[in-house]
């Protein structure tokens, strides 16, 4: 990938520790890394999240289809996903 463009790139992207205030509670650990509880630092509302942190360098493949998974499948016993 171009160096610039990766670094440009870099620059503007939002990162998750700028949205979000982590409440210091681990939830769960999964397969691919860990889980906790955060909110908006914004205060948009007063939602709570589960922010997954990934494990490791890169994505395994594994990894991506539980996020597709994710993205189609909603039921009662499962959260909504938003990818922002």
């Amino acid at each position: 990938m171009d160096y610039d463009f990766k670094t440009k790139l870099a620059a503007e992207r939002e990162k998750v520790e700028d949205l979000f205030e982590y409440e210091g509670c681990k939830v769960g650990r999964g397969t691919y890394g860990h889980v906790y509880k955060a909110k908006r630092k914004d205060g948009i509302d007063e939602k709570e999240y589960a922010l997954k942190q990934i494990e490791g360098t890169g994505i395994s493949m594994s990894a991506c289809r539980e996020i597709a998974v994710r993205l189609v499948v909603y039921n009662q016993y499962t959260t909504a996903m938003s990818c922002s």
